[in-house]
């Protein structure tokens, strides 16, 4: 192997991607068909955010081995990491692609974990259970890796919505941190473990802890503590939320003096009906006067037919006629209150005044959320502040097995 393919190998381990891009350059210009410097480039590309430029080098270092499941994993994450890609047309085919190169990888070497945990990566977004049946089978492999308990966990987290998914969540992310105690992606994802619910104070401890343990992602922690805080203070205020005093002297007012209109509003329809009784009462007088109690003559025997006045044909008190009397002027009497009280809101509908104060007005009898209060959620850009989680470069075959290739005079995998 060419010294600086060796070095390039260090570097990238060291995240140092540029220097190992220009080592690998130079082996590259000197010798365009060295399968171990395509590789590397491959995923040197793919680090630094070129997942095209990936391709190409997946494509050329292809035409030599096309079996070989390094590369078909490597071309997995390209095309995965291409799909993501704003400009591209067809994200879904891209994704399509992704998961069938990872299927070939698996084929080509089933008992490499890494193969597993690649499909599970592609398998994630639209097929989160199978993602997690390609983890189980990694694990059966290495079950002491770390990175596959944190994927894991963001499977768990992320893509599923089982009740019971956070919690299993947890358990993944903290056998990645038993199995390395300074894993800071795991740090970060039981942080938003955290901070799904709502516990700020153990997702501030967690944040500074990566800070910490990854200087590079300070500026991210610095934002999410800054938003943290932010939804510290609203929760508080909304344990602790009151009617403004103004409103409150507001609604009181509004509430007496519709008690006050309601009751003069009951007095006059009284007054009414009183008025209409006694009219009545003076009418059934008019038609029926009282006998005229004038005194006997003087001399008259008390057995004369001279001594009783003589006899109007008319009813006499208690006669059939009163009664009957007596019995319309009661029904007139419900007819004019009937009439009178219904207010027009239908039959037999009654107002009911409200009380003298109003019930909200005694004190709360529960915690009222503020209308414009929104319920705690995660920044939709967080993650995307943050590095993926970074896995180790695959190593081709120091002395890869070349199929025999015949190439035309001046043929190069640049298509120049």
């Amino acid at each position: 192997m060419h010294p600086n393919i060796e070095k390039a190998w260090v570097l990238i381990e060291l995240g140092r991607y540029d220097q190992a891009r220009s080592l690998l350059a130079e082996v590259l210009a000197a010798d365009p068909d060295d399968l171990t410097a395509l590789t590397a480039m491959a995923q040197v590309a793919l680090q630094l955010g070129d997942p095209l430029r990936a391709l190409e080098y997946c494509s050329a270092a292809q035409r030599f081995a096309p079996d070989y499941a390094a590369l078909w994993r490597i071309r997995a994450l390209a095309e995965l990491r291409a799909s993501e890609d704003e400009d591209q047309e067809s994200p879904l085919a891209r994704r399509a692609a992704a998961q069938n190169s990872a299927l070939v990888a698996v084929e080509l070497d089933p008992e490499d974990a890494d193969n597993h945990r690649v499909l599970a990566v592609t398998q994630r977004e639209d097929e989160p259970e199978a993602a997690l049946d390609s983890l189980d089978r990694a694990l059966v492999i290495e079950p002491e890796r770390a990175d596959l308990h944190l994927l894991r966990g963001i499977v768990l987290r992320r893509n599923l919505s089982a009740p019971d998914s956070v919690d299993r969540a947890e358990r993944a992310l903290r056998r990645a941190l038993e199995l390395e105690p300074e894993y800071v992606d795991a740090v970060l994802e039981l942080a938003l473990v955290d901070l799904d619910r709502r516990e700020f104070d153990s997702a501030t401890a967690r944040l500074r802890q990566a800070a910490q343990l990854e200087p590079r992602h300070a500026e991210a922690v610095r934002e999410t503590l800054t938003w943290i805080e932010d939804q510290r203070q609203q929760w508080a205020a909304a344990l602790h939320w009151e009617p403004d005093e103004d409103e409150s002297h507001r609604r009181t007012v509004r509430s007496l003096h519709d008690q006050a209109q309601a009751e003069a509003d009951a007095a006059e329809r009284e007054s009414r009906e009183a008025a209409e009784l006694e009219r009545v009462l003076r009418a059934m007088r008019s038609d029926f006067p009282e006998p005229d109690p004038s005194p006997e003559p003087a001399g008259r025997g008390r057995g004369s037919a001279r001594s009783r006045p003589v006899e109007l044909d008319r009813p006499r008190a208690g006669a059939g006629g009163g009664i009957a009397a007596l019995v319309v002027a009661f029904l007139v009497i419900a007819v004019i209150r009937g009439a009178i009280g219904s207010d027009g809101a239908g039959p037999g509908s009654r107002y009911t005044p409200p009380p003298t104060v109003p019930a909200w007005y005694l004190g709360p009898t529960d915690i009222r959320v503020p209308p414009t209060y929104q319920r705690p959620a995660l920044p939709s850009n967080w993650p995307s502040l943050l590095q993926r989680p970074t896995y180790a470069p695959v190593r081709p075959p120091a002395t890869p097995t070349l199929p025999p290739v015949t190439l035309p005079p001046g043929f190069s995998p640049y298509g120049g």
